[in-house]
């Protein structure tokens, strides 16, 4: 890639200096009233500031130049049009890093659009050779399903992942149990899909596995609960709750699938259900209103 020559200032009211770089390296040059040039020459007369000088200019240089360097090579070869990943990282390497290079460990992620996530997951928890990712999506978009496929491609990875196209509400029902160490749901954000989601792949996932949402908090002007992930996920706590470990509730949503479901937890829960219809029935009495009309 051919960089083109930069070029930037900084002035005040003692000094100024322009700082430029292209490929043979960064230039500069200075100016300020005649005293000041003479301190400065002074200063500047010695081996160590010189050097110094020198590292100042070629660091400013060096930011200069960042954004029209890529990061890494490994970066370039990816075509992705936006960042949805990064931000997460912190939060799936606390609740995946004990699944980290382990052999035969296996991810299903619904909803894979340019391929980001995926490799992701490949890069720093599905490390072992044995370890794979099973993507589904419907690519409602041709331009979606070229980029996850070139970017799998040019990715090492291409061996450990299988690309299913297809409703995820079909394909689930197919998949085998019991299969997978943890699911990642960020597909169709429509209530009854998320839902869905979540219902079909509990059984798929292996006891002591990780269920990852996303979009927990995820909001569109004039959007109604119905078309949003929220009112879906709580629903899913809410039925699951003796089944599960609750680790994070934020923007993503992260459950544990426990190994062992006591009966006293499966009874707790029913308790707290008949409390809380009891509570309501009591405050329905307490209302002043004429209950007859409501007799059967």
């Amino acid at each position: 890639m051919a960089l083109q020559p930069i070029e930037f200032a900084y002035s005040c009211s003692v000094f100024s200096i322009v700082i430029s770089g292209d490929t043979n390296g960064p230039t500069y040059s200075w100016s300020a009233p005649l005293r000041v040039q003479g301190i400065v020459s002074q200063i500047l007369g010695s081996k160590i500031m010189f050097r110094l000088s020198v590292l100042i200019i070629s660091l400013f240089t060096c930011m200069a130049l960042r954004p029209i360097l890529p990061l890494s090579a490994a970066e370039a070869k990816y075509e992705f049009t936006t960042d949805w990943v990064t931000s997460h990282g912190t939060l799936w390497l606390e609740h995946l890093e004990h699944l980290k290079g382990k052999p035969n460990i296996h991810a299903l992620e619904i909803g894979s659009f340019e391929g980001r996530s995926a490799i992701w997951f490949l890069e720093n928890i599905l490390i072992h050779p044995t370890s794979t990712i099973t993507c589904v999506d419907i690519f409602v978009e041709k331009s979606y399903e070229d980029k996850f496929d070139r970017n799998i491609e040019v990715s090492p990875f291409s061996k450990k992942v299988r690309k299913i196209k297809a409703s995820s509400q079909k394909i689930l029902r197919e998949l085998e149990w019991n299969s997978y160490n943890f699911v990642y749901i960020d597909g169709s954000h429509v209530a009854k899909d998320v839902l869905l989601d979540a219902v079909l792949s509990w059984d798929l996932l292996k006891a002591g596995g990780i269920i990852i949402f996303d979009d927990y908090q995820w909001r569109v002007k004039d959007h109604k609960p119905w078309a949003r992930p929220q009112i879906a996920i709580d629903a899913f706590l809410q039925v699951f709750e003796p089944y599960i470990e609750l680790r994070h509730k934020e923007y993503q949503v992260v459950v544990r699938k426990k190994e062992k479901v006591t009966l006293e937890e499966k009874l707790g829960t029913v308790e707290r259900s008949l409390n809380k219809a009891e509570r309501f029935f009591r405050t329905w009495l307490s209302l002043d209103v004429d209950r007859t009309k409501y007799e059967y």
